[in-house]
């Protein structure tokens, strides 16, 4: 019976290092927390972009622009954060190698990828709205009127009473859902490639967000 227990408690101890060591693995929280869809805003604005252009109102107009903000903020967040933490991640040195590969790896899931899938998904839906049959003289009439009520309202009625409207809402939802349900494939993908190819060849860490 004690040797049972002495065996027991071997496997205890062996244990141990891999449960503390689970246990105190960081969290990134700007690669593993909703803070991640900061880095989209932007994109989420340029899908909205077609939409919102077609209003007087200043303020709707500029949305775009001004998801810009945010989405900028969010990486250079991201990029010091690394930086700060160094090569080991672990706050002892700051390193400007490691600021250097978050900023690659931002560019390409934040910027170049998403810009990618929405131009790609509003392109896409602009060929498909132009083999489309137009619709019936009377929903066209509808359309341009403003449907009824909101006709009278000068910012509806200029959102709906423009030429392609109903595409580009539908470009825009479309962008904004691929975007959406595409973010982390994308990050998962990007992600593999610097941790197995790029961190090694430029002397950095593996990444946490690998694991």
């Amino acid at each position: 019976m004690d040797a049972i227990q002495a065996q027991n408690k071997v496997y205890t101890e062996q244990d141990k290092p891999a449960k503390i060591k689970k246990e105190k693995k960081k969290k990134d929280v700007y690669t593993d927390s909703p803070v991640r869809k900061l880095g989209f805003l932007d994109e989420y604005g340029e899908a909205l972009r077609p939409v919102l252009s077609t209003s007087k109102n200043p303020i709707v107009k500029n949305l775009p622009n001004f998801a810009y903000i945010p989405a900028s903020l969010y990486i250079v967040a991201d990029v010091y954060d690394k930086y700060k933490n160094g090569i080991d991640g672990k706050s002892e040195k700051p390193s400007v190698k490691a600021g250097v590969r978050e900023a690659a790896y931002q560019g390409i899931t934040s910027i170049l990828a998403p810009v990618a899938i929405v131009k790609g998904v509003q392109a896409g839906t602009k060929k498909l709205a132009g083999k489309l049959p137009k619709p019936p003289k009377s929903v066209q009439k509808v359309l341009s009127g403003g449907f009824g009520a909101m006709k009278n309202n000068k910012y509806m009625g200029s959102f709906i009473s423009k030429a392609g409207m109903p595409a580009k809402i539908m470009g825009a939802f479309i962008s904004i859902l691929a975007v959406s349900k595409l973010s982390k494939p994308v990050d998962f993908a990007v992600s593999k490639f610097f941790n197995h190819v790029v961190d090694p060849a430029i002397g950095l860490k593996k990444q946490e967000r690998d694991s």
